[in-house]
């Protein structure tokens, strides 16, 4: 079976990103520590000695270089790649100085506008196993419900 993506095989593509990913959050690791950026554990943390941060860039830049080799300009991919880097700033200036959650929430909302009204982004419905969901203004309701569960308890 043959799987082509933009004339391209999609073997190759998960296999270039897949390397990608891996050299660049290496790297950015190697950045985290030459700059001292760590997340210093506490009550809260799962581990015990202080981890390098700044992985979120390595995975934006192999989000960008899989873009820039294999993806299709349009109206939403511009859109969504304007949102991932707003959302990369937003983890940046939380790993430097820690922002609350309702501001976090609110930058997340204005984040997600771009992608709907930019990139003109409607889901109105999906398919799975035969079985078709309509969202409407339950996908909208959905999403607040679990961001604001999501905030609540983190």
């Amino acid at each position: 079976m043959k799987l082509f993506v933009n004339g391209h095989n999609a073997l190759v593509i998960l296999l270039i990103c897949f390397i990608s990913s891996v050299i660049f959050v290496w790297l950015m690791k190697k950045v985290a520590i030459y700059l001292e950026v760590y997340d210093i554990p506490n009550e809260r943390k799962i581990h015990k000695k202080p981890v390098p941060l700044l992985g979120g860039v390595g995975i934006f830049l192999t989000f960008l270089l899989g873009y820039i080799l294999f993806g299709t300009p349009s109206d939403i991919m511009l859109s969504i790649l304007i949102a991932s880097f707003l959302i990369l700033l937003l983890g940046i200036f939380d790993d430097i100085k820690p922002i609350p959650a309702k501001y976090k929430f609110v930058v997340h909302i204005l984040i997600a506008a771009i992608v709907v009204f930019y990139g003109n982004l409607k889901l109105d419905n999906a398919s799975l196993f035969g079985w078709n969901i309509r969202f409407g203004v339950f996908s909208s309701f959905c999403y607040y419900v679990i961001n604001c569960w999501y905030y609540k308890c983190n």
